[in-house]
């Protein structure tokens, strides 16, 4: 398997650009921050083996693969059939290529031609003032306009006694495949992970600020949604920044809350993840 390394400022990244421009491992002065790929998920091209994947062009899970765009509802392949969901969109399954090599950075590119979406995307993730920054940029390269989303799922670490603290305006209620069902007040999250192991849930009206232990994220753009989980087996979590709510293109319900983006032919929708990490 091909892989593209990028170091400088104290960090290192291995990333997998035939693997959807995963990450198979990012550290910092020689700490995982991110949970290192395994070796079998990078031979098999197993996006959630990996340190962190991407997200487009939606985010989290789409019921029955549903999509209503242009009056008209597209039906996309089912990846996660015990939840009979679309999930995740489908960049993170192509092969991407190396675009450009700088000190400290590289950027990614792929293009697309899956009806209803012709697009054209970057991943960038470059290392400066002791920050690694990840940037997900989608364009629109149709004739029509589509509704898109992105996002990025990092797995994080997680240790016995690990806490996590942001703040949100609201939290959603899941059905048992994890869809959102309704919005309710909220002001985040703060507190050890231990007493959430098993929790898969999104996030409105964060304000692109979270803390992990010593490991400090922000996120802008259209990174205006959180999504986390934590996974009761793994010692990990995922702190996902996105662009809108699962589901939403068949929830119009919940749209003030986050919606696909409906992206103009020629418009990009843009997104950021910077992790600072204590020394």
């Amino acid at each position: 398997m091909r892989r593209a390394v990028v170091a400088g400022g104290g960090f290192r990244a291995v990333l997998l650009p035939q693997s959807g421009a995963g990450i198979a491992s990012l550290t910092f002065q020689g700490r995982d921050l991110l949970r290192p790929a395994r070796e079998a998920d990078i031979r098999t091209h197993h996006p959630s083996g990996s340190g962190s994947f991407l997200m487009a062009p939606w985010t989290n899970r789409l019921d029955g693969g549903r999509l209503r765009t242009r009056g008209r509802t597209w039906r996309l392949p089912i990846n996660r059939p015990e939840d009979r969901t679309a999930i995740h969109g489908f960049l993170r399954d192509m092969p991407w290529r190396v675009v450009r090599r700088r000190a400290g950075g590289i950027t990614l590119a792929v293009a697309a031609h899956r009806p209803p979406w012709r697009i054209a995307a970057t991943f960038d993730i470059g290392f400066a003032a002791g920050a690694a920054t990840m940037t997900l940029s989608v364009v629109n390269r149709g004739r029509h306009a589509v509704p898109v989303g992105i996002g990025l799922h990092p797995w994080f670490p997680r240790r016995p006694d690990s806490t996590l603290r942001f703040a949100a305006t609201a939290a959603f209620g899941a059905d048992a495949r994890t869809l959102p069902t309704t919005a309710a007040p909220a002001t985040g999250m703060h507190g050890r992970l231990a007493a959430r192991l098993g929790h898969d849930g999104h996030w409105a009206g964060w304000d692109g600020r979270a803390r992990l232990d010593g490991l400090a994220i922000t996120a802008g753009g259209a990174f205006r949604n959180l999504h986390v989980y934590v996974p009761a087996q793994d010692p990990v979590v995922c702190v996902e920044p996105v662009s809108h709510v699962p589901n939403v293109a068949n929830r119009p319900d919940l749209t003030a809350y986050g919606p696909m983006r409906p992206l103009a032919p020629g418009r990009a929708i843009r997104g950021w993840m910077r992790l600072h990490c204590a020394t």
